[in-house]
């Protein structure tokens, strides 16, 4: 039986995968071993004993969950760039050039923005790029704003400019209402409530006045992919500028993690399993996308290589 494209990019990776976890372990035992040495050798009598020791302490609780991350990214980036490339698509880690692709409101923003396991493919000759995604207003009492996904679609043909959003996130933030919005329509208009397309906590707002043809069913199909994407995922934004749909769906669970420090060929076979399974869920979502354009389009009886509204 042939293997699973995932799984002949585990194979390959294995050895490698195993050498990572033992350096870890490796690393990890002898800093615990240095930690004991140096917390007898300073003794435990007087009170600058006892803070040094305290120092040496926190070194050995912190070194295990310092390792184990290290060993979890080592092998993320060792394999997932293997599995991508399988179902034809490319990676990147730290989804640097992800970051500079994302519309200027996309996702909800606000003082930090941190973006990484970027996936980026073609289906149906339309580029798209996808990313895990999480915004935080920074600061002391810093709170996360958005934490999810982002995928962008490229549009076959000029789509009208919208803005898909929840209420909340175009209202002023900080102490007494003093910051800027995480989403500012100052400049743009209020489209009317689409019943039953979007929850009455969210709205769409446009540059002009003139509602489109077939926008409630659009933001309707758009929210049942994203449903679809996850018992935890809700579909948080949509925008588009004519050229790209981006989307921003809020979820908590991590979607590209294999193997760690504690990982066995079967957990790591399962990690690969869940990944591919992960790829195939953001594809249905690009795919749901060009269905909800093509049916935009249509409503607005534009042919392909239109402009729209």
């Amino acid at each position: 039986m042939t293997p699973e494209p995932e799984e002949a990019a585990l194979a390959a990776a294995l050895p490698r995968l195993r050498w990572i976890q033992i350096g870890g372990w490796v690393v990890l035992l002898a800093i615990l071993v240095a930690a004991a040495f140096l917390a007898n050798a300073i003794g435990f009598e007087g009170k600058t004993n006892a803070k040094l020791n305290g120092g040496v302490l926190g070194l050995a609780i912190v070194t295990p969950f310092l390792v184990y991350r290290f060993v979890q990214r080592r092998h993320d980036s060792e394999v997932l760039p293997l599995i991508t490339s399988a179902f034809d698509m490319s990676y990147d880690k730290p989804a640097r050039s992800f970051v500079g692709k994302l519309p200027a409101v996309t996702p909800p923003r606000s003082r930090v923005l941190k973006a990484e396991d970027a996936l980026s493919g073609t289906l149906a000759g339309r580029h798209w790029d996808f990313a895990e995604v999480k915004t935080e207003t920074g600061g002391k009492h810093s709170h996360v704003v958005f934490k999810g996904v982002v995928v962008i679609v490229e549009c076959e043909t000029p789509l009208p400019d919208m803005i898909y959003t929840a209420y909340d996130t175009t209202q002023t933030q900080g102490l007494f209402g003093l910051g800027k919005p995480a989403v500012d329509v100052s400049a743009l208009y209020s489209m009317p409530q689409q019943k039953p397309s979007w929850p009455g906590t969210y709205g769409v707002w446009r540059r002009g006045r003139e509602v489109p043809e077939g926008l409630g069913p659009f933001i309707d199909t758009l929210n049942r992919a994203a449903n679809g994407f996850g018992a935890d995922s809700t579909l948080q934004q949509v925008v588009s500028d004519g050229r790209i749909v981006a989307l921003a769906i809020s979820s908590v669970r991590d979607f590209f993690r294999v193997g760690g420090l504690f990982a066995t060929r079967e957990s790591v076979l399962q990690d690969v399993r869940h990944v591919a399974d992960e790829i195939a869920r953001v594809t249905r979502l690009v795919e749901a996308v060009l269905r909800a354009e093509a049916a935009l389009r249509a409503a607005q009886n534009l042919p392909p290589g239109s402009g729209g509204s």
